[in-house]
């Protein structure tokens, strides 16, 4: 099953992958760098947005991944839903009101209207959260190493967004119109998914929901307030960065450290579909109690992981120059000292990703959360002095000295607690 789970999750980020780097020339030349720029900030409003779900699909995952009733699970899935539903609508009337109200050209530093700029950025937050409350089921479903069951559908959604944009491109140009052709596909599989997975997977009590609810309630919020705390902190290390580049520099700017985070991103997307199979293993190797094999399981898991990084960190850097100049057309070539310290901090996160894997099966939530939000504010300080200094380069830099202490802490407390990263 872990084979087979780790192949479907590769399609999954595979076809993601390479539908996001297709789609980039006919953005660039549909959009052009200023506004593609903006769609990019946009969609960094909506990460930052989408993280505030209170830590609900990350809790359904975890549980999914670690618990041994099925039907407690399924419940929690159902509750996990439901909040986010919640959550979406009120976050969806709050961005409406702050976005309606400011000017969003000049805080973007966008050459796009007022009234364009504010579309654009509603719509791309608008497709990301509604797709939250369905998203949940997709996590039942990775949790528990079922990722072949939901793999067709998205890996048909990351094609169809790719497709459906370039005939936007060839009969219209209109901006909007190639976003939401973009991502509307991406939403449809999400309900797809969410409707399959509640139709043939979950199981809910046939008697009277209440009781059981509330529990089920009880236990992602216990869960999720963790997730919570760390997802909004580790924000600081991309999403925060677009804004401040967009908001001290300019779009088109942020277009450029987008292209080059999002080229590195693919090392960070392969290492994720390995790791989304490890967290499972490292949580039934914690509850049958086998610290030695999840101890060995995990240092070969870190192991590869890094080696794998530094390969590809590696050959990314070394193509980097023909690659941009046939991806993007000529129109956006980001510097060495960017895409440089990108590869270093590539090599960084996937041994940090390796290590919150762990910590998340075997339930050290609390330490995390404290970790991250620890180096939040010194992450955004950094961007921002850095940024004036260095350009682009500097929040890159920052990120990554925050990241490489969040590594020594917790490199550091594993030590103490008796096991070894070495």
């Amino acid at each position: 099953m872990s084979l087979s789970n780790t192949a479907s999750n590769l399609l999954i980020r595979g076809s993601s992958i390479g539908a996001q780097l297709a789609l980039v020339p006919i953005a660039i030349t549909t959009l052009g760098p200023d506004t593609y720029g903006l769609w990019m900030v946009a969609t960094a409003v909506a990460a930052i947005a989408t993280a505030f779900d209170l830590g609900t699909l990350n809790a359904a995952f975890n549980i999914a991944a670690r618990s041994s009733n099925r039907r407690a699970a399924d419940l929690c899935a159902f509750a996990a839903a439901r909040r986010a539903a919640g959550i979406v609508a009120a976050l969806l009337l709050l961005l409406t009101a702050v976005v309606m109200t400011i000017d969003v050209s000049s805080i973007l530093n966008t050459r796009q209207p007022v009234g364009a700029a504010r579309l654009l950025v509603l719509l791309v937050c608008t497709a990301s959260l509604l797709t939250l409350p369905f998203a949940v089921f997709n996590q039942l479903s990775l949790g528990r190493m079922q990722a072949s069951r939901i793999a067709p559908i998205l890996i048909l959604a990351n094609v169809g967004g790719f497709i459906a944009a370039w005939i936007a491109s060839q009969f219209s140009a209109s901006p909007l119109l190639f976003v939401a052709c973009a991502l509307l596909p991406a939403l449809l599989a999400q309900v797809h998914v969410a409707m399959r997975t509640l139709a043939y997977d979950v199981r809910l009590p046939r008697r009277s929901l209440r009781a059981p609810l509330v529990r089920a309630r009880r236990r992602i919020r216990s869960q999720g307030s963790p997730f919570f705390v760390a997802q909004i902190a580790t924000l600081g290390s991309f999403h925060i960065d677009n804004l401040i580049i967009a908001t001290m520099l300019s779009s088109a700017q942020a277009a450029e450290y987008s292209l080059a985070n999002r080229y590195f991103s693919i090392i960070s997307i392969l290492i994720s579909v390995y790791l989304s199979t490890a967290w499972p293993v490292y949580a039934g190797l914690a509850r049958a109690g086998d610290s030695s094999a999840l101890r060995e399981s995990f240092k070969r898991n870190l192991s590869f992981s890094i080696a794998v990084a530094v390969v590809l960190a590696g050959l990314l850097f070394t193509v980097r120059q023909p690659f941009f100049e046939a991806w993007t057309r000529g129109t956006v070539a980001p510097g060495d000292d960017l895409m440089l310290v990108l590869g270093i901090f590539s090599i960084i996160t996937a041994a940090l990703g390796n290590i919150s894997a762990l910590f998340n099966a075997i339930g050290r939530l609390r330490l995390q959360a404290l970790v991250t939000a620890l180096m939040l504010l010194p992450n955004v300080l950094l961007s921002v002095l850095m940024v004036r200094e260095f350009g682009v380069t500097g929040t890159v830099a920052a990120s990554a000295i925050c990241a490489s202490t969040m590594l020594v802490i917790y490199s550091w407390h594993w030590t103490r607690t008796g096991y070894s990263l070495r």
